[in-house]
């Protein structure tokens, strides 16, 4: 068990020590056999904006990264992103979009569980010369989002996630326990949640817990189904896609259905699959809005009065707490 540990800990370190974006960047745990834990529903989502694969670690976790993927004014999502031991820089650090800005670090989270009186994680070692030391064990949080506000200025959003609120208040809810061992993990949980608060929050970064009760079922339902064709091949930019974006525009101000203006195009010009990628793309790109909390139907009408899913969950997007 401990040559595990430790060779999880060595892994987590190599890939989590620099500072890496975009396509470059490796999340500490990855959705594979060998690495996630053992009960645990990983997948990997192809992300065409962030170039990279996603590994996510439960189908919670999966519907909260496509919601932020999903944000015009997300620009980069670290995954399984380690919670540094010891105080150290800002996430936005060496970021070209946080030039000259003034970033205060994060909290180590050692100094944290010192603080708070409680215990941390630790992990043998042996270094250059063979002698053996203990080091710091790291946390690893859920989903760090790196946005841009009205100005333009990047910050950045911690969701941490579980299946269920409760979940949050006690580790390992759902087994069947004595009262001591209940009041044991509901501390276990607690302190977990509160070091990870505060090793963000020294960083002036909000830290959000959510569930799946906190999204609505069908808009989760359209996220998954819209995510599932947003890098599939498409009718790319042009006259043709053009022309099928502005019928496609008239057709739902109409009132009318949009397969047959994907028919028409499909028989006229072939590639019916490229057009309706191209139909969910503008759709997940916002290039064409649709109520995200009802099915997306092409053979029904869309409607045309709805409330924004952007607007109406803007709270869990929001620099400071409203």
């Amino acid at each position: 068990m401990q040559t595990k540990k430790i060779q999880r800990y060595q892994r987590m370190m190599a890939r989590q020590s620099g500072f890496c974006w975009g396509m470059e960047y490796q999340p500490g745990i990855r959705a594979v056999r060998g690495e996630a834990p053992k009960g645990s529903r990983p997948s990997q989502l192809l992300s065409t904006r962030l170039r990279r694969v996603i590994h996510v670690l439960s189908t919670t976790e999966r519907v909260f990264a496509q919601f932020g993927l999903y944000h015009p004014r997300l620009f980069e999502l670290h995954e399984q992103r380690m919670l540094n031991p010891v105080s150290t820089v800002h996430p936005l650090h060496g970021h070209p979009l946080a030039v000259g800005m003034d970033l205060p670090p994060v909290l180590g989270t050692v100094e944290i569980a010192q603080a708070l009186n409680c215990g941390h994680d630790w992990v043998l070692q042996v270094d250059e010369h063979g002698e053996p030391y203990v080091a710091p064990y790291p946390f690893l949080g859920d989903l760090l989002l790196f946005l841009r506000n009205d100005g333009g200025q990047p910050y950045c959003v911690n969701w941490t996630i579980k299946l269920d609120h409760r979940d949050f208040s006690e580790k390992n809810r759902t087994s069947i326990k004595s009262l001591n061992a209940q009041k044991r993990d509901r501390d276990k949980a607690s302190l977990r949640q509160r070091i990870e608060r505060e090793h963000y929050q020294a960083a002036s970064i909000r830290t959000i817990e959510l569930s799946r009760e906190d999204l609505d079922q069908e808009f989760r339902f359209n996220l998954n189904f819209l995510f599932s064709w947003h890098g599939a091949p498409a009718i790319p930019d042009g006259t043709l896609g053009s022309d099928f974006d502005s019928e496609i525009k008239e057709t739902i101000l109409s009132g009318l259905p949009v397969n047959e203006t994907v028919k028409s195009y499909s028989v006229r010009w072939g590639r019916q699959h490229e057009f309706l990628a191209r139909l969910y793309q503008s759709i997940w790109e916002r290039k064409i809005s649709v109520d995200m909390f009802s099915p997306i139907l092409i053979d029904s009408p869309f409607s045309i009065e709805f409330k924004d899913a952007l607007d109406h969950y803007a709270h869990l997007f929001t620099e400071m707490e409203k």
